[in-house]
């Protein structure tokens, strides 16, 4: 059974341009996203890795769509270990509205979870602290500390 998409919405101090690239710079995503470094050339049908800094895989995927600076729509599969590995992959559309104060709306979707397994429950959490901690990190230019329940 699938489990409901999890929607997760923020407003973000920043410009587009400026999430945007928190999105995508490998040394930006290591100061939110569980210290790992995103690497893809965000082109549609690009791959996208999420590397621990010792350079084992955390997750990748696929670009599906994207427009720089607007959105990014792609597929990832949790690598973290192999239980939640075996949740498969889902999508996650990241989306970016501009707002008329010069700042910006940044909404993460995740479709494709499967009810009751690792990966639909750690996801619970998980997004809420990475798009929490993207928020963060470029509003002050300092990373959140993970809360316990998270980390």
């Amino acid at each position: 059974m699938s489990a409901p998409d999890h929607v997760y919405s923020v407003y973000i101090k920043a410009s587009p341009d400026r999430v945007w690239r928190a999105i995508t710079d490998g040394v930006e995503t290591e100061r939110y996203y569980y210290g790992t470094h995103v690497d893809s050339d965000w082109s549609k049908g690009g791959r996208i890795v999420y590397l621990y800094p010792d350079g084992t895989t955390a997750a990748d995927g696929e670009v599906l769509d994207v427009d720089p600076g607007r959105f990014v729509r792609m597929t990832f599969h949790a690598r973290w270990d192999p239980e939640a590995e075996a949740g498969g992959p889902v999508t996650m559309p990241w989306d970016i509205e501009p707002q008329d104060d010069g700042g910006s709306k940044l909404t993460v979707t995740t479709s494709g979870l499967v009810a009751g397994t690792r990966i639909a429950e750690e996801f619970a959490g998980g997004i809420v602290y990475i798009v929490s901690g993207l928020k963060t990190y470029v509003e002050t230019g300092a990373p959140m500390k993970v809360p316990a329940e998270v980390g």
